[in-house]
């Protein structure tokens, strides 16, 4: 029998070491600046630090090691090294250093899942699963192989329900309490000590930070925390069940963790069928938030909530030590209890989803007809070879995608109109909800687009409607008028060693001036007497490529892009990684862009440039070996892609890269990288760049450049001769002026 004495130095341990070691955290973590920024999202509002996890597990660590190392004093090696609870302690550390990194850098969701899954299988590994025994009497549930999986679903569900409630000062700290309290009258109670000196430490722990954390919070427990005392708890109720051979201890602390279970249960299932969005995504409909949208003070809902968890953790004992008649009481009240708080709160919508679920699978239904109705409109399409062919397709697609009118005004080589409508023959009901829309179509001759304005008929849910729409505007896109075949007599040739542009029918004109299409018919053709192939073909057929460095923002480089996109709207475009906004597409037509195993690296949308050395690699495994012309739109490495020898590569050089060749010493000053071995890692670093950075120039016919100067620049790095090309400017928007001040202003976003 082990007397108590060893269970209250566990609690007074924790409960000291965490009084003594919250102080210097705080101090730190505001030095570090490792503070919680306040959002809409969240309550407080002020920063505050949120590296408490660190203390409690340190704190509980501290407590429970000696008690357990003195207690097993007589197998000491065996009981510390290889028992459940060291995988226990160890995989909550691992989850701890996961959820510690999230606190100061703050990583993807999906990267805090891969960690919460490796702890709970490094844990459920070591053989200690949800077991087979019975739960009653008469009640031995067939677990079988379903054990595992169960495990592991318990490990990962109880961190992450954690996590989500702890989002008022003291409401987690304060339920995580309790529920340890729970596990450690458990572990008591079935005598294995071990366990109830864990929590016991882990209350003590808790109960400090709770000095720190109550409003108002001078500390939050943050990731880090969360999820190593979710972690802590449920593998501890995993290790009772192992001990006992019997799921109740798992089930007893699920009654005692049942509010933020619940919680989280309904908010996946509002995320993922009301608001279908995704299950990592923030939001700010929580019980808690919900208790506050009532009216509720933060204090007043935080104590409403300690009520119902010291319910519910009361009502846990109870059934634990209560025989099959309580426990069915018990249960009916907990019912009760969740029903009436959840349902107050706002946050039960039954109704709401029954609904919402009849809809989606509406949706769907809906969205799978259409999408096979656009499959076989692309075959129909892909052979239209005239206007008349593609504009009786046109019409079979807005059949079919049930649009009830699309009307386009064409202007004939002639000068004459021609104006095309197409209407659906079914009656509309009167008052029918329609939504209208414009899309652009691109002619076949240099103009203007021209418009093609629809009508669409939306009877049940106008997102069906714009669904319809974007697949009509994809066909479009996809088949648009420069697919066709019927060009006018005598072809616009086209000579690709050079690019020059023929004028060899009169109703076919190019300007030769300083847009990008004019300077690259105006290359030499006997500076490439390397390239013996001659291709005579129609423009719209040349197949083009425009690769560019990264795409993550609006800026100088990605105007000329936009700019090539409108000389050649028919290119495909490549990028190392597209990390644009569907608000920013504009500006690349909305085209899929084509990327490298960069865009799934981890951290790549925040922290790209730290993958500059793998980038020479990622953009040679872009293939545009299928193109005739490859223009790159190169700052950093896009030149380096990889042409055949009877492919013409034009480089639109930006600049030599700056931070390699003549500005390396004022970027690595800047950057503090100009000493020590972090300076001589990216003196290699650089090194490498500029030897990738020359290579490359060997694969491009012909440079362009920005400016005079930066064809300098070229002249310099690779002794290659480039033409300027000057990039775009609004003359619309912005005038010359004869009176000129003594100074120039100019205007651009900072890069570190």
């Amino acid at each position: 029998m082990v007397q108590s004495s060893w269970y209250g130095i566990a609690f007074v341990g924790g409960l000291w070491a965490g009084v003594l070691s919250f102080v210097p955290v705080i101090l730190l973590a505001k030095r570090f600046k490792l503070v919680d920024i306040p959002d809409a999202r969240k309550v407080h509002v002020r920063p505050v630090p949120r590296v408490g996890g660190l203390a409690i597990a340190l704190s509980t660590l501290i407590s429970a090691a000696p008690v357990l190392l003195l207690y097993r004093r007589t197998t000491l090696f065996h009981a510390v090294f290889h028992t459940p609870m060291a995988s226990l302690i160890f995989a909550s550390v691992v989850l701890l250093a996961v959820g510690f990194l999230d606190d100061i850098i703050n990583i993807p969701a999906k990267i805090k899942l891969v960690g919460l899954l490796g702890a709970a299988g490094l844990f459920a590994y070591y053989g200690v699963r949800v077991p087979t025994g019975p739960v009653a009497a008469n009640w031995q549930p067939c677990v079988g192989w379903l054990s595992w999986p169960l495990t592991i679903l318990w490990l990962v569900t109880v961190p992450v329900s954690l996590n989500f409630c702890d989002g008022l000062d003291g409401l987690a700290g304060g339920i995580a309490t309790a529920a340890a309290l729970v596990v450690a009258i458990i572990g008591i109670a079935i005598g294995e000590p071990s366990i109830g000196f864990l929590m016991l430490a882990l209350m003590g722990a808790l109960t400090a930070f709770l000095i720190f954390n109550f409003n108002p919070a001078r500390i939050f427990m943050g990731d880090g925390g969360s999820l190593f005392i979710g972690f802590t708890i449920a593998a501890a109720a995993v290790l009772a069940s192992h001990h006992c051979n019997s799921p109740l201890p798992l089930l007893i602390t699920a009654v005692a963790l049942s509010i933020p279970l619940v919680d989280t249960a309904i908010t996946f299932a509002r995320r993922a069928i009301l608001q279908r969005r995704s299950l990592f995504s923030a939001e700010r409909g929580h019980l808690h938030h919900r208790l506050l949208d009532l009216g509720l003070s933060h204090i007043h809902a935080v104590y409403l909530l300690y009520v119902f968890g010291a319910g519910t953790g009361v009502l846990a004992v109870v059934m634990f030590f209560g025989n099959t008649l309580v426990m069915a009481l018990a249960s009916f009240t907990l019912a009760v209890l969740l029903i009436v708080l959840f349902r107050t709160a706002g946050s039960a919508r039954g109704g709401d989803m029954v609904r919402a679920l009849r809809r989606n699978r509406q949706l769907a239904r809906e969205s799978r007809t259409y999408r096979m109705a656009f499959e076989s409109l692309q075959l129909r399409l892909a052979r239209a070879s005239t206007f008349d062919v593609w504009w009786t397709g046109i019409c079979e697609a807005a059949q079919m995608l049930q649009f009830s009118r699309i009307a386009m005004t064409v202007s004939r080589r002639d000068g004459s109109i021609d104006e095309r409508v197409w209407q659906t023959a079914e009656i509309i009901p009167e008052g029918a909800a329609i939504m209208t829309a414009s899309l652009p179509i691109v002619q076949r001759r240099i103009g203007k687009p021209m418009r093609m304005e629809m009508e669409v008929l939306a009877p049940t849910f106008l997102e069906s409607a714009g669904y319809r729409i974007s697949l009509f505007a994809r066909l479009v896109e996809e088949f648009s008028l420069t697919s066709l075949k019927d060009q006018p007599p005598g072809p616009f040739k086209i000579r690709l060693f050079g690019l020059g542009f023929s004028r060899a029918h009169p109703r076919r004109r190019v300007a030769e001036d300083n847009s990008i299409a004019g300077r690259i018919g105006s290359l030499d053709p006997a500076k490439y007497k390397s390239l013996k192939l001659r291709f005579s073909k129609p423009v719209t057929d040349l197949k083009i490529a425009l690769v560019h460095d990264f795409l993550y923002t609006y800026a100088g480089a990605e105007r000329v892009l936009e700019q090539m996109l409108l000389c050649f709207p028919n290119a495909d475009v490549f990028s190392l990684f597209d990390f644009l906004k569907p608000q920013q597409r504009g500006f690349i037509m909305n085209k899929p862009v084509q990327t490298s195993f960069l865009q799934n690296m981890p951290l790549a949308r925040s922290k790209h440039r730290a993958y500059l050395p793998l980038m020479p690699m990622a953009i040679e495994q872009l293939d545009v070996s299928k193109y005739d012309l490859v223009i790159s739109s190169s700052y950093v490495v896009a030149k380096g892609v990889i042409t055949r020898p009877d492919q013409l590569h034009i480089c639109y050089c930006h600049s030599p890269v700056r931070f390699a060749w003549d500005m390396q010493r004022q970027y690595l000053k800047e950057a503090g990288l100009d000493r020590g071995l972090k300076g001589a890692i990216a003196k290699l670093i650089l090194h490498y760049i500029r030897v990738f950075d020359v290579r490359s120039s060997g694969g491009v016919d012909a440079f362009m450049t920005n400016s005079a100067f930066v064809a300098r620049r070229v002249d310099k790095a690779y002794r290659r001769t480039a033409t300027p090309v000057f990039p775009p400017v609004d003359t619309e928007k912005y005038t010359l002026c004869a009176d000129k001040a003594d100074y120039y202003l100019t205007a651009s976003r900072m890069v570190p």
